[in-house]
């Protein structure tokens, strides 16, 4: 009889869970290093576990156990709850009966895959981060610094230069129209947002992504970096090489390109080499394609993906690392220039008054 108690698939996608995954999977592993049975360990992590979802699943897991069911069968009830890789691993470590190695072998793929999200997520938020700070910053000084100086002007029937007149209007129509401006701007966010939520929002976005010069290249590595991983740790787990593939396209964050990868599948099952299938694809990176082909061709391809996985890793935080040093004078240098352009208009009509007097 199955364990009560139903936990929503959605909620496995808070970065919670992600965060919390390698953790629990060190526990198990810890736990079966001094070989206590996987009935209690599975009790005893459900018990320590801090995470209200995962810590229902194992005490599901744990209930189940106890009438009999494996822990691979228990937790393939709820496949819709935990991730297809973690299942997999587990499955082929009870069969092996290594299932502390899979624990392991979860645990720095988690860890890895954090870290690589964690990485791209920075490269996309820095940017617009610092430019909504610059709007605010601009906003505050016409909102409340300007207006003060452009009435005196005003008042005492002087000409102005034209960066101060143009400065005017634009306070003026923010004041008029800033409004409307922000609903429509929010609404606006508020309807991508949700749109970014669908399946096809997300492959479009997805796509957008890989368009975009410098995004779309972190974007590229860190899809390879997520594609070599997860197929090196599930190859070394021992799952059959066609299912392998296909959860390592799944894992893929980019959906335009995991959907590209998801559309190869029947020509590797029809006999073609994973190497010219992503050749043929174009998504990746030429080096992952042409070490895919090697190792194929030697019978080393878990330990030629995990050697790439690496790489990329350094490659995508080396390359965020230059983007953050060349974005951050230039969004000083845009900043600053709205300033100046601020301060001038002014100044401008200042000096123009002292001289007059």
């Amino acid at each position: 009889m199955k364990s009560p108690g139903k936990i929503g698939s959605r909620e496995l996608s808070h970065k919670g869970i992600r965060k919390t995954l390698p953790l629990v999977c060190r526990q198990f592993a810890a736990l079966l290093r001094i070989e206590l049975p996987l009935v209690q360990v599975v009790g005893i992590v459900a018990s320590r576990t801090t995470n209200r979802v995962l810590a229902r699943i194992w005490q599901c897991a744990y209930e189940d156990m106890l009438n009999g069911e494996s822990l691979a069968e228990s937790l393939s009830d709820r496949e819709e709850r935990l991730p297809d890789t973690f299942l997999e691993a587990i499955r082929r470590g009870e069969d092996s009966d290594d299932l502390r190695g899979a624990f392991l072998r979860m645990a720095d793929y988690y860890d890895s895959m954090n870290h690589i999200r964690a990485k791209a997520l920075n490269a996309m938020i820095y940017p617009a981060f610092v430019l909504g700070v610059a709007v605010m910053v601009v906003g505050i000084i016409l909102s409340y610094t300007v207006p003060s100086y452009t009435s005196t002007f005003a008042a005492m029937n002087i000409e102005l230069p034209w960066i101060t007149v143009a400065l005017t209007k634009l306070e003026n129509f923010g004041q008029k129209y800033g409004g409307w401006i922000l609903l429509f701007l929010a609404a606006m966010g508020l309807g991508l947002f949700v749109y970014a939520r669908t399946e096809k929002g997300r492959v479009r976005f997805g796509r957008l992504y890989c368009s975009v010069p410098i995004v779309g290249r972190i974007s590229g590595m860190a899809a390879a970096s997520q594609f070599a991983r997860t197929l090196s740790t599930l190859l070394a787990s021992g799952t059959p090489y066609t299912r392998a593939i296909e959860l390592s396209g799944r894992a893929i964050g980019n959906a335009y390109i995991r959907g590209t990868v998801l559309e190869m599948l029947p020509d590797v099952e029809a006999g073609m080499s994973l190497g010219e299938c992503l050749h043929r694809m174009g998504k990746f990176p030429e080096l992952l394609t042409e070490m895919v082909s090697i190792g194929e061709s030697e019978g080393t391809l878990e330990d030629f993906l995990e050697m790439m996985a690496d790489y990329y890793d350094y490659e995508l935080g080396i390359t965020v690392t230059r983007l953050f040093s060349l974005l951050e004078p230039i969004m000083l240098l845009l900043l600053a220039g709205i300033v100046l352009m601020i301060l001038l208009s002014v100044y401008i009509p200042l000096f123009e008054l002292y001289e007059a007097i």
